[in-house]
């Protein structure tokens, strides 16, 4: 069991993924760095991590079992 990575809209379309497995990263910064390196596309792309259902910041740790999501920016009206 690793890490479940959920992916949403444009985000989706520049990986070509709506979900993935990783085995073990340490945190949010961790986790950027990793997707950028294998997945270019997204260097520059501004996008919301939320880990477990909660928006979280860079710095916030990433366990095994974890549910991540990376969705694009939002607005509300």
């Amino acid at each position: 069991m690793g890490v479940k990575i959920l992916v949403f809209g444009k985000l989706a379309e520049v990986i070509c993924l709506k979900e993935m497995e990783i085995a073990d990263v340490k945190d949010v910064a961790a986790l950027r760095s990793l997707l950028i390196k294998n997945y270019p596309g997204l260097n520059g792309l501004n996008y919301i991590v939320a880990v477990n259902r909660k928006v979280v910041a860079d710095a916030f740790p990433i366990c095994v079992g974890d549910e991540v999501a990376l969705m694009p920016p939002f607005s509300g009206g």
